[in-house]
């Protein structure tokens, strides 16, 4: 029976390619947004903040993406991991 070896698979969190930042998706209706980043990223969570009025927590969280929206649920600045 083979060891596990560096030729192992590596689970998708541990992706070095895997995408951290979506800045296309600026301008776009909060819920597309969401959608296209966990099409790409089903391993992450999503979290939405109203700009200028709530911040995100902290403390880095690599499973959450931060979305800031205005009053229209428009994505305002680059959403990405933290």
């Amino acid at each position: 029976m083979a060891g596990g070896g560096d030729d192992a698979p590596r689970p998708a969190d541990h992706d070095e390619t895997a995408k951290t930042s979506w800045p296309e998706l600026v301008s776009r209706r909060e819920i597309k947004a969401a959608l296209a980043i966990l099409k790409e990223r089903p391993d992450v969570r999503i979290e939405s903040y109203d700009f200028g009025r709530q911040t995100a927590p902290s403390e880095f969280d690599p499973k959450r993406v931060v979305l800031y929206s205005d009053d229209s649920l428009v994505v305002v600045a680059t959403p990405k991991i933290g």
